[in-house]
């Protein structure tokens, strides 16, 4: 398989496989959300893994599952109502943040009809979940703290917050900032989106383009007309 490399200089030695690792709760989303995700991540050239194999109760995480974290660019974690009652989502999630912190891998946490307070503090399904999670592992408590802290972290990350549902396009839509950003971030900000309209049948040798724009939202509305026309003409180029 191809591979790509990263600019970054915290990891410039490694070879990556994929743009994304999707994590998510199959019972909750693989026939709709993560579908639709999949769907527009490969519709915009980003080549992504995504585990579609039904997995027993019980059983440990796969050895490629924790392979392809590692040779993953970005993780996009899709945290729903039940996402934490399962052993294997846990795991994940726990590799995950083990590789934002020692790969530099990025993490953008998807709230998907639960509350970022909810995985935080693992409350109400959350809270079930561990309940039901502490009884096996009642002599393996360390494990139980490990999973908690990662979930504590993964929380406290901004990401996007959406109703079970919802049909919001990610891809084209920042993070709001009432979707766990700091309170100084304001709710009004301009985007333009920048996309690839071709289509590739193999791994890029780099990740599409993405072009970034920090604009102060405090200026003034007559102000924000003149930051828009550059970028307009930018585009354009």
């Amino acid at each position: 398989m191809d591979t790509i490399n990263s600019s970054s200089s915290s990891s410039s030695t490694h070879q990556w496989k994929y743009h994304v690792f999707l994590s998510f709760r199959g019972e909750d989303t693989r026939n709709n959300f993560t579908d639709h995700i999949y769907a527009a991540l490969n519709q915009k050239g980003v080549y992504t893994f995504r585990d579609d194999e039904k997995l027993e109760r019980g059983e440990p995480i796969s050895p490629m599952l924790l392979k392809a974290i590692e040779d993953s660019l970005f993780a996009i974690v899709v945290l729903s109502k039940n996402y934490a009652s399962s052993t294997w989502c846990l795991d994940e999630l726990v590799k995950i943040m083990d590789c934002k912190k020692n790969m530099g891998l990025i993490v953008l946490p998807i709230f998907y009809g639960v509350e970022p307070t909810v995985v935080r503090e693992q409350t109400e399904t959350y809270a079930e979940a561990f309940v039901e999670h502490e009884k096996p592992f009642n002599k393996n408590l360390k494990k139980v703290h490990t999973w908690r802290a990662a979930l504590t972290d993964v929380s406290n990350l901004s990401g996007w917050s959406l109703k079970d549902g919802a049909t919001t396009s990610l891809l084209t839509t920042p993070p709001s900032p009432n979707d766990n950003l700091p309170a100084e971030h304001f709710p009004h900000y301009t985007t333009i989106e920048y996309s690839q309209d071709n289509q590739i049948d193999q791994l890029p040798s780099q990740p599409p383009l993405v072009f970034l724009f920090v604009i102060d939202s405090c200026v003034i509305e007559e102000e924000m007309g003149f930051l828009k026309s550059p970028i307009y003409k930018l585009r354009a180029s």
